[in-house]
This record gives structure tokens, sequence and C-alpha cells, in this order.
């Protein structure tokens, strides 16, 4: 479902720009996030169909009044009405990707055969950050054994193949094709 996620989340950054608090709604969604996958018998009394959805939004009144801000409280209030909230970890990483788009970080991701070191993952970093006129870059590292050597590099729907394996058979393609 993440084009529901991704609608919410967008919802919710409209609501946080308004007030040009993208930043604090972040922190305010991520925070209640670590505290529904933290804590089992939040998340199952959230979860559990048999509990009345009157009876979870009064636990959220109750739990989040005057510690979040009232329109984060109102997101959470229509996720429960909506029969959301079990969206909750998808909306929360929509949100913060929007939102880093918005201050101009790169996401990517760096698949390698082996794992890197830091001053590795810094190089290619800055070398996507430079080339895509970003601010800054959010890398996740994936581990891949089938690569023989080399890395691969996705941003957004884009990759970039730079492994032994791609080169081979780009190779292999050429002579088939040649």
């Amino acid at each position: 479902m993440p084009i529901v996620e991704k609608r919410y989340a967008k919802a919710l950054i409209d609501v946080a720009l308004t007030g040009g608090n993208s930043d604090v709604f972040q922190k305010e969604l991520q925070y209640v996030v670590d505290i529904f996958n933290n804590q089992s018998d939040f998340k199952c009394f959230f979860l559990n169909p048999e509990v009345k959805n009157e009876i979870k939004k009064d636990t959220v009144k109750k739990l989040f009044d005057g510690k979040l801000k009232p329109e984060m409280v109102n997101f959470l209030l229509l996720l429960l009405d909506k029969g959301r909230i079990n969206l909750l970890n998808g909306i929360n990483k929509e949100y913060s990707e929007l939102a880093d788009k918005m201050k101009n970080i790169l996401y990517m991701t760096i698949v390698s055969a082996v794992p890197l070191e830091e001053v590795q993952i810094g190089s290619i970093k800055e070398k996507y950050r430079r080339l895509h006129n970003s601010t800054a870059v959010k890398a996740e590292l994936v581990v891949d054994k089938s690569l023989i050597g080399g890395i691969k590099v996705k941003i957004g729907d884009k990759l970039i193949d730079g492994s032994v394996k791609g080169r081979l058979e780009g190779l292999k393609q050429l002579i088939v094709e040649g």
C-alpha cells in the first residue's frame, strides 16, 4: 500500500508546511512510530479490532494532548477513523523521504559484494551529492554476495551498475550482438 502511505504523508507534509513545521512534524511522527514499534502492548491495543475506535481515539487524546502538535494528534485520529493506523511505519518513511526531498537530500542505495569502509562510503556519497547538486546524501548499504566485485548505486528508479558481474554481462551482450 505504498500509494496510500504516500498520500497520507503528502497530506501531513502539506499541513506541516502551512505552519512551517516540517521538521517538528517529522520528529513527532518518529516519536509516535517509536512508541508504536517498541511498546508491544501499545501496538496491540491500537491494532485490536475488538477495541472500539472511540476508546482508541480517547487514548490518543489522553496520551498525546499537549505532547504533540494538535495537527499531529488530529492526524492520528484521522488514521484511526480511516482504519489506517497500521500504516504508521510506511507513512513515516514516506514523510521522511518527502521532507528530505524538499531539503534537497539525495536518497541512494549502495550495493556491494563486501561491506565497505566508511571512507569508501563517504567518497561514493560525495560523488553523487555533487553530481545531483544535493545538500546531503542518505545512503542505505546492502551487501550482495552474488556480485563478484564493484558496486551498484540505486537512486530513485535509476540503477548505475559498476559491478564486475554487470560489466561481464555487458561484455557478453556485446559479443552476442556483435
